[in-house]
């Protein structure tokens, strides 16, 4: 696969060990790059979903480099770059997850735009 192909979204799964403001932080050192992000509280209600949305496009190795930067899940990371390599989808961020055999839906927090 080309990890040069171009890309205008990118999505992390933030931990809850990670301090929502720290990731906020981290996203407005890009603010050259990220035009505005969507916050959501995971479906699991353990962590949270941002999707961020560029300002110009990115190479999908790009992504994958601002991904670690703004501290995404290392494992869901991980998981990516092999699905990317395999010719799969590679940025999924999960709307609903089954837990304790009910469906539960992540929820909307907001939307951020970048000054």
């Amino acid at each position: 696969m080309d990890g040069r192909k171009l890309i205008l979204k990118i999505g992390l799964d933030i931990d809850k060990t990670l301090d929502q403001t720290k990731t906020r932080t981290r996203i407005y050192n890009y603010k050259d790059l990220i035009e505005r992000f969507i916050v959501y509280k995971s479906a699991s209600g353990t962590g949270l979903h941002f999707e961020l949305y560029l300002r110009r496009p990115v190479t999908i190795g790009e992504s994958f480099k601002i991904r670690e930067n703004l501290g995404d899940d290392p494992i869901r990371l991980m998981f990516s770059k092999a699905d990317f390599y395999r010719g799969w989808d590679f940025d999924i961020l999960f709307t609903y997850k089954k837990i304790n055999g009910e469906w539960k839906r992540r929820t909307f927090i907001e939307e951020v735009l970048i000054q």
